[in-house]
């Protein structure tokens, strides 16, 4: 069986709460607060706010990222949850953001990135 060294979740949500979805102060304290309920551990935040409407939003985690992008007018997210180490983490953390946004309808992916042969842990390149 092949190791990864992380797992990259990927989430399309539709029929988001269009407010949420225009407020950047909110959308950070609720992502923040479902990181933190998955199991991760934040370590900064940015959010930008676009005119006339949207929001990326980029957490950088202990574990590695989350990052989000908006379309209030179509009430769309596109989150992004990567995190190294067990899957457990990420699938965590994409449950917890479910639970906050609150999605009409949601499709949910899981890659494996950076898949190791058996038995190798790591290579170290010179």
């Amino acid at each position: 069986m092949m190791k990864s060294l992380g797992n990259h979740f990927l989430l399309d949500l539709w029929g988001v709460s269009p407010t949420i979805l225009n407020d950047d102060e909110e959308l950070e304290r609720l992502l923040l607060s479902a990181a933190e309920a998955g199991g991760a551990h934040p370590v900064e935040c940015w959010f930008r706010f676009f005119e006339p409407q949207g929001i990326t939003g980029v957490i950088l985690l202990n574990e590695s990222h989350l990052t989000i992008h908006t379309w209030p007018e179509l009430a769309y997210a596109a989150v992004d949850v990567f995190t190294c180490g067990p899957a457990s983490v990420g699938h965590s953390v994409s449950r917890e953001i479910l639970a906050v946004l609150q999605p009409d309808r949601h499709e949910m992916r899981r890659l494996c990135r950076g898949l190791l042969p058996d038995g190798l842990t790591h290579t170290i390149h010179q």
